[in-house]
């Protein structure tokens, strides 16, 4: 399993909860995501203070493919660049995310993926997984995986595909990430039957896209 070598006290096999919004009042250990429209509003402060005060709390910093079109393309990129060298230093923020690609939504593809490599480019940098939002363009994931060879793992968030997509992207060194308590599609069960165990991961901030397909 993979390790966060700034951060070596957590694994990923630790954690209970890859991905979420919220916080627990128990000692269950989760990453919670960070939005760039948090990150702006200084509303990450606050979140890392209670980070450091809980064992069990992570974080997680990234833009979002859904957030490009609320900010120029000058905004984003200069946050990234002012932000993320101080946060991703921080011992509480675990990960790089959301980030990814959605070939559903307007925004220019060409945008999302410059958008989405310097963050690839800030992981391998600062040593942190990547969790991924990837909505039809799991060859495009594929195929960043196999043109950078990052050594970072990526998390594709709320995967919902067959099982030849998710053994391509475990081969390129990916992980899956469900939420294995909600009712799972037939598809989703005969995936996850037939891939390693080690390579699922729990979340629970799960959506269910109707288009999320190649």
């Amino acid at each position: 399993m993979f390790y966060n070598r700034l951060n070596m006290s957590y694994n990923l096999s630790d954690i209970n909860d890859i991905h979420t919004h919220h916080d627990y009042d128990d000692n269950t250990v989760y990453v919670k995501n960070i939005q760039l429209k948090e990150l702006l509003a200084d509303a990450y402060i606050s979140e890392l203070d209670d980070a450091s005060a809980r064992t069990n709390k992570l974080l997680s910093i990234g833009v979002h493919p859904w957030e490009i079109k609320d900010y120029s393309e000058e905004t984003i990129f200069s946050s990234i660049d002012r932000l993320f060298p101080t946060l991703l230093l921080h011992p509480k923020v675990f990960a790089i995310g959301e980030c990814g690609l959605d070939k559903s939504i307007s925004t220019d593809l060409d945008l999302q993926k410059s958008i989405f490599n310097r963050q690839i480019e800030l992981s391998e940098q600062y040593q942190k997984p990547m969790i991924l939002h990837v909505v039809r363009a799991y060859n495009e994931i594929i195929e960043f995986r196999k043109k950078h060879k990052p050594e970072q793992p990526w998390i594709i968030h709320g995967f919902n595909s067959n099982e030849i997509i998710a053994k391509k992207l475990i081969e390129t060194g990916c992980f899956l990430s469900i939420n294995i308590n909600k009712l799972l599609t037939e598809k989703l069960q005969h995936t996850i039957q037939h891939i390693p165990t080690e390579f699922i991961l729990n979340e629970t901030d799960t959506i269910e896209y109707a288009k999320h397909t190649l």
